[in-house]
């Protein structure tokens, strides 16, 4: 086969090479590699250089098996500082090609076999060192074709010249049920979440990844689909008017483009798992905003912090450019202070920590609590009386449509303060807020004191049931231990 870059292009066919062991797995991609290479009368020992990108990949490891020097090419941009994102995937798709993968060094190159790894340096994690390491920047790259050979790259890749308004938001999508990242429902979810808390005025052109199957023109109307397979290091030769905002979850493409964009909006892998709590930090930033705290700073303990920071620029919230100040210790909380707090995995320490902040703040403090585990983090069965001092703020979500992703369970954050104003404050505050493409009403409403009190007391026996259970396990994990030991 032969192709408009190359003299000649052979495919091979990964999913021949079979194997559930590591050993058969590998003396299973020897038999087929050594076959095809026979059949297409390649020589390897011929070859000046040998680049391979996806090198976790089955020719990856059969070229490490026979020890044969290669160079390596960065999965996708960002990615050599980051191998666990793709060991995370690998890991769920094919166990014995991954344990393979990872004990030759190829999700970060580490082997004395790869010679160089070609990567975009600027965009690796800050303080990513590594002596192999080659930059290569893929659009600084194109920049300096001649206008005739740009244009033939985007004939190649079916690129046509693309004309929006600049008034537009490009969502880069990814193919997250294909990878068995979650579900064929949830990343329908993820995406009309996403579209209702930050598209906003927007008009929503989505570039699909190339593996990703979803019908976005289906399920927003309003939006555009972009046409065809290409990568989206193309898209600023594309636009005649580049759209003024991007978002992406975790797309690498965007540490690629993003300088084409006024505003950015990009979460994190750990979005993947915690998309459906944002309607608790939307919820918990926009009683700040409705206290009138525009000018207070704000404080975070165990968030997602990709989800507040953006919620706070991007959101319809009036708390835009405020900046968030991550607290590393529960003991760096101090008077005078607002703080959004949520942890998993919490220890006891903690727990007799956050009790023993609760107790010395001020009446100036506000703390709202996310409990978004509703494991009830910072209650102890003896400082439950603390409890009646908190605000439970319950989330309603009502269906405006037929077919809907999001569940409606309600769900409760927790606000505490000693003063007494803001209490009132927070009681007689409400809102509603339309999630259009989710197909559901969010909102806060008013209650009355008998209300509010039995809510308190739901908490608390909730609490105390959860504490319970968390002191039955620990008492069986220690248990377990000390019958190991004997």
């Amino acid at each position: 086969m032969y192709s408009l870059f190359f003299d000649e292009v052979v495919v091979y066919h990964s999913h021949e090479i079979k194997g559930q062991e590591k050993l058969d797995l590998l003396d299973n991609t020897n038999d087929y590699f050594t076959r095809f290479f026979e059949k297409e009368k390649i020589n390897l020992d011929d070859l000046d250089h040998i680049f391979v990108s996806c090198a976790h990949s089955f020719f990856g490891i059969y070229l490490i098996n026979i020890k044969k020097n290669f160079i390596f090419m960065e999965d996708a941009s960002g990615l050599l500082s980051r191998p666990e994102i793709l060991m995370n995937i690998e890991k769920k798709l094919f166990l014995a090609k991954h344990e393979i993968s990872e004990s030759f060094g190829l999700y970060n190159g580490d082997n004395e076999l790869i010679l160089e790894k070609y990567c975009n340096l600027q965009v690796q994690l800050p303080g990513f060192k590594d002596s192999k390491a080659v930059h290569i920047d893929i659009v600084k790259s194109l920049e300096l074709l001649l206008p005739n050979e740009l244009e033939i790259v985007l004939n190649f890749f079916g690129v046509d010249h693309i004309n929006f308004d600049e008034n537009s938001m490009l969502i880069l999508t990814q193919h997250f049920a294909n990878l068995g990242i979650m579900s064929f429902e949830d990343q329908i979810l993820i995406y009309q979440l996403l579209v209702d808390y930050f598209s906003l005025d927007y008009k929503v052109i989505f570039k699909l990844h190339p593996d990703d199957l979803m019908y976005y023109n289906l399920l927003f109307p309003e939006s555009v689909s972009l046409k065809g397979k290409f990568p989206a290091e193309l898209l600023p030769y594309a636009f005649k008017n580049p759209p003024k905002a991007a978002l992406t979850v975790s797309s690498t493409a965007i540490n690629n483009i993003g300088d084409q964009f006024e505003r950015k909006i990009i979460f994190d892998n750990n979005f993947e798992n915690e998309f459906k709590k944002i309607h608790r930090y939307y919820t918990a930033l926009k009683f700040l905003d409705l206290l009138s705290y525009s000018n207070r700073k704000i404080y975070s303990y165990g968030v997602n912090e990709a989800i507040m920071k953006n919620l706070i620029n991007y959101s319809d919230l009036n708390l835009y450019n405020r900046s968030l100040y991550e607290l590393s210790n529960i003991n760096d909380i101090s008077n005078n202070c607002i703080v959004v707090l949520d942890k998993h995995d919490w220890d006891v320490n903690e727990n007799i920590d956050i009790i023993k902040c609760i107790k010395k703040l001020d009446s100036n403090s506000v703390l709202l609590f996310l409990n978004s585990h509703e494991d009830y983090w910072f209650y102890s069965l003896e400082s439950k009386k603390l409890l009646l001092d908190m605000i439970p703020i319950t989330i309603n979500k009502t269906a405006n449509a037929k077919d809907i992703y999001q569940d409606l369970e309600s769900e409760t954050i927790y606000i505490y303060t000693k003063n007494e104003e803001v209490k009132k404050m927070i009681t007689e505050s409400e809102f509603k807020r339309e999630l259009d493409n989710t197909g559901i009403s969010l909102g806060v409403e008013k209650k009355t004191q008998d209300e509010l009190r039995i809510k308190v007391l739901e908490g608390i026996l909730e609490a105390t049931e959860k504490r319970l259970l968390h002191y039955i396990k620990l008492n069986k994990e220690l248990a377990s231990k000390i019958e190991n030991k004997m």
